[in-house]
């Protein structure tokens, strides 16, 4: 690549970027004034806001608060004290009647009720006061707080009166208030100003990164394809390679300038907010250190995600359609960024791997401790591998011309009569699986909660629900799907593509020797994946009550041992491999065999909604995928799935003693690293047998 024709396509783009008055207004002039007015005056407006409303009268009622319903005197003292103290406060006033309270409240009458609900005839007496208001109510929520304060004075001057009494002498507010109180904050103005920007500022420069970088990545050259200029561009004599890392290295300057605008203009902003917090904000400064350190965790990061935005203006035939496919991505990393904002979380090795919430906790510890070299290391060398990945994309997707290029076509349900099987692709794929995905968390999921019942598994209810998942909403819309694409004629079914229904399912016979060699397979399988989740719970420590569910509904005594087999490990093997590995690889196999089989693995891992399992379930995924492709046909991997859980059936009925599994598992010794390495040797050699025995993988046969 000649550098100096990438120099000028960078500077025509940045030229013509920042040459539109609204780019430099909304990227740089509106930060410098928007957070001034966002913090300063949100803040001085909350002030004001919570001033006025102490301010104001809160009108509250005293139910069942008559002195001529008592004849014990220390009732009456009590209920006369606490009426005339709410007198004198001149911010609250006592509503003279008392009845349909409820009703007045709704209405805003008044703002809260105090009611003497009971009294205890044990000695001394015991009071029990209910407090009634509109929680939605920001003036009665105000009320009663200042009720409560009150009823503490009241509890304490009768506390007082009681001991008097009992001692017979007039004791010192001391005996009853023997502990005095200070707080002294010693964090420095510049700790307090981390603290606070630690849990903000990560959140604030994701987004401003991403929606800063998808303006100038849509225009580049989803913007470029509506105004017919890009091929003016692509006939130049410069090669597309310069071409994309002009336009790459634009969306990286742009996306730089418009995240550290932003950030100074928080800083100040931030700064005089500690002020009127009453934190003194002298010597508040963000070292310099830690303002070189938080760029350069930024820089891999703006890298990766400029590259996905590009990869998405490449892709898209218009703006509006980039914008919609952007959507998700701010969507996710949205909710991934405010990690930093929630307590308790801090970085560790394990979330240093994890992308967006790696860099969004580095930055808050950055902030709050300084800099540790580990977590930056393994944060920042991970988010370099995948901007290896995001780039090489980038340069292969602008330079294959289908896509670069891409037509319209017809994949909606509006032209299936047309040609269904043009309804077989990638995009088509991820909306079938995010419909089941939907369907077993608001159905499926209802369903499997009627086993539980006073925090106790009843196992009758709960397989019930597994079973009822599995069959309507897995298998039912599976057939649906099939019977719709192939709804012909009985004579005309088997001539049309893939041999009907069952062959599009792969429902094929396959060679006996499968059947030998695949649960020869499966216990290393196993031995792989169980490591698999103690390297995760070594990264990320995976909570005791996890898998307690699933153990108890496994090792309950409720069901025969054949009718768990039956719910846990026959039904799902054959319903969820109809859906992962028999309809959602037709979706991706087009694109290439490897692509389906991982897609769909890591499809079916996500399914599961477990995040401490998804990797082992991943691995098992694959597996069952690369079953598929090398037999030819469903019924490898669904008797590789029903091992695997009829397996995890007898582990948790002990027919499987664990002390010996853990002999052999726990532990980093030369016994259980030697089984580790015998398990992989004899899993890569029983499954390159199977691909060798059937030939290598299915050849896919091309949709039209």
């Amino acid at each position: 690549m000649n550098m100096n024709k990438i120099k000028k396509i960078y500077l025509k783009e940045l030229l013509e970027l920042y040459r539109d008055k609204r780019t430099l207004f909304s990227t740089i002039l509106l930060p410098i004034i928007l957070y001034p007015l966002i913090f300063i005056g949100a803040s001085s407006l909350m002030q004001r806001q919570t001033q006025k409303l102490q301010e104001e009268t809160k009108v509250v009622a005293l139910e069942n608060f008559d002195v001529q319903n008592y004849e014990n005197q220390e009732t009456i003292d009590l209920i006369t004290n606490i009426r005339n103290g709410l007198e004198l406060d001149e911010n609250i006033k006592i509503y003279p009647d008392s009845t349909e309270l409820d009703s007045l409240i709704k209405d805003g009458t008044i703002h809260a009720i105090v009611r003497l609900d009971s009294i205890s005839t044990s000695q001394p007496n015991s009071y029990y006061f209910q407090f009634r208001y509109d929680r939605s109510d920001d003036k009665a929520e105000m009320a009663l707080k200042e009720l409560k304060k009150h009823m503490s004075k009241f509890e304490k001057d009768l506390l007082h009166v009681r001991v008097n009494k009992l001692s017979g002498k007039e004791l010192d507010d001391s005996f009853l208030n023997p502990f005095h109180e200070e707080e002294v904050n010693l964090a420095s103005s510049q700790q307090m100003m981390g603290m606070i920007m630690g849990r903000f500022l990560p959140y604030l420069l994701i987004m401003l990164l991403i929606t800063g970088g998808a303006v100038v990545a849509t225009d580049l050259v989803a913007g470029e394809k509506e105004r017919k200029t890009l091929e003016t561009l692509l006939v130049s004599a410069v090669s597309r390679n310069e071409i994309v890392v002009g336009k790459f290295l634009t969306i990286v300057t742009a996306s730089l300038v418009n995240v550290v605008v932003n950030m100074a203009s928080m800083y100040f902003s931030f700064k005089h907010l500690l002020s009127q917090s009453g934190v003194s904000a002298i010597g508040a400064n963000i070292p310099v250190s830690a303002f070189v350190w938080i760029l350069l965790s930024l820089l891999p990061v703006v890298l990766f995600f400029s590259a996905v935005l590009l990869i998405i203006s490449t892709y898209s035939r218009n703006m509006k359609e980039a914008r919609s496919y952007e959507s998700p991505i701010i969507m996710v990393s949205m909710m991934l960024a405010m990690i930093s904002m929630f307590p308790g979380f801090e970085m560790n090795i394990g979330i240093a791997f994890i992308p967006v919430i790696n860099i969004a906790l580095l930055f808050k510890e950055i902030m709050l401790s300084g800099v540790n070299y580990l977590h930056f290391g393994v944060t920042v060398g991970s988010t370099i591998l995948l901007n290896i990945i995001a780039i090489y994309m980038t340069i292969k997707v602008f330079n294959t011309e289908n896509v670069l290029f891409r037509t319209q076509t017809e994949t909606s349900f509006k032209g299936l009569k047309k040609n269904k099987f043009q309804l077989i692709n990638p995009g088509m794929g991820m909306l079938l699986y995010f419909v089941a995905i939907l369907l077993m968390y608001y159905i499926g999921f209802s369903w499997q909660r009627e086993g539980f019942v006073d925090g106790k598994v009843v196992q009758s209810k709960l397989m019930l629900g597994l079973v009822k998942s599995q069959i309507l909403l897995l298998g039912l819309p599976v057939l649906l799907l099939v019977r719709t694409l192939y709804a012909k004629k009985k004579d005309e079914i088997q001539n049309t593509l893939f041999g009907g229904p069952a062959g599009f399912l792969r429902y094929n016979k396959t060679k006996v020797v499968n059947f030998l060699l695949i649960p020869i397979a499966t216990i290393p399988a196993l031995v792989i994946a169980a490591w698999l989740t103690k390297l995760v719970d070594l990264l990320f420590p995976i909570p005791e009550n996890q898998f307690g569910a699933l153990v108890d509904l496994m090792s309950g005594q409720d069901a025969p041992l054949h009718i768990l087999i039956l719910v846990i490990a026959v039904v799902p093997a054959i319903f969820e491999e109809a859906l992962f590995r028999g309809l959602l690889p037709r979706f991706f196999e087009k694109k290439g065999v490897w692509l389906s089989i991982i897609a769909t693995g890591v499809m079916f891992a996500i399914f599961h909604l477990d995040v401490y399992k998804i990797i082992p379930i991943s691995l098992l995924g694959i597996w069952l995928g690369y079953l598929l492709y090398s037999t030819k046909s469903i019924f490898s991997p669904m008797l590789a799935h029903f091992l695997n859980n009829a397996v995890g059936i007898l582990l948790a009925q002990s027919f499987i003693p664990l002390e010996m599994i853990n002999k052999y598992l726990e532990g980093t010794n030369v016994m259980s690293i030697s089984v580790l390495i015998a398990a992989i040797a004899i899993f890569v050699g029983v499954n390159a047998l199977i691909y060798k025995i059937n030939n290598g993988f299915e050849k896919i046969e091309e949709v039209n």
